[in-house]
């Protein structure tokens, strides 16, 4: 998947990410792209990088509610538990964006905190 260069490049990797479609190629692209510098294109894109984290925060909370109900002995609460730590620690890993401005890049990876 090619790094990003420009706004319109970044929406489907970010609708991929939202999705956690093609983590490892998306967050590889995202770490590695480069960032529009006008100040309309940043603020759309990090309005767009929030929603995504939204996104893909929630249904990281969702299958962790449907992986607890399902889990029915400590092995499965165990693994439900490491599921969700790996999936945050990915989460907080891919929105740490070299590209961006540091007020920005660091803005992010704290709200996953």
């Amino acid at each position: 998947m090619k790094a990003p260069e420009f706004y319109a490049e970044w929406i489907p990797i970010l609708r991929d990410f939202a999705v956690r479609k093609d983590d490892d190629e998306v967050i590889t692209a995202m770490k590695n792209g480069c960032i529009p510098c006008s100040q309309t294109s940043l603020t759309r894109l990090s309005y767009r990088l929030e929603e995504a984290i939204k996104m893909r925060y929630k249904a990281i909370m969702e299958d962790f509610e449907r992986n607890q109900a399902e889990a029915h002995n400590e092995a499965g609460i165990e693994t439900t538990l490491t599921r969700l730590k790996d999936d945050l620690e990915k989460l907080k890993d891919a929105v740490y964006i070299p590209a961006l401005p540091e007020s920005i890049r660091l803005k992010f990876p704290e709200a996953v905190d």
